[in-house]
């Protein structure tokens, strides 16, 4: 019946969500490794600066969009800080904080020179040699970083 195939229909598309869900899920990688985010989308190097507990410390990283969309970064959310702000340097040396910042279809971004995340009110020490992870979010995804201490 009409009902039964609509039924049979949904139990289908619902599978192949979850089997999708499931292989697009991603593992924590190394720090060094790069992270494949969509097949077009890597992240390398990811690291950050020794600090006190209490205090700050920046994490950068090289992202690569090789994808035909454009990403919007809005975050990176980790347990060990307690706030955290997507900073940039513009013009003669000022620092501003951003929102949100845009990724272009084939283009790399340098994190490590003048965008960076500042995690601040580090709930434990960060100790060169250590690593933690990280989401790094988008507006359409979310995926773990593991990010050295350097």
């Amino acid at each position: 019946s009409r009902s039964t195939m609509k039924a049979f229909h949904r139990r289908l598309i619902t599978a192949a969500l979850l089997v999708t869900m499931a292989v697009v899920g991603l593992r924590p990688a190394s720090a060094d490794e790069p992270i494949d985010v969509s097949g077009a989308i890597r992240i390398v190097a990811a690291f950050a600066e020794p600090a006190p507990a209490g205090a700050c410390t920046k994490v950068r990283f090289e992202l690569i969009n090789d994808s035909r969309d454009d990403l919007q970064i809005i975050g990176l959310q980790t347990d060990i800080a307690l706030l955290s702000r997507l900073r940039a340097t513009v013009g003669a040396q000022q620092t501003v904080t951003l929102g949100s910042f845009g990724v272009p279809a084939d283009e790399t971004v340098d994190f490590a020179r003048f965008r960076w995340f500042e995690l601040c009110g580090l709930t434990r020490s960060l100790r060169q040699g250590e690593d933690f992870t990280a989401e790094l979010r988008t507006v359409r995804w979310t995926t773990t970083l593991s990010i050295h201490v350097h």
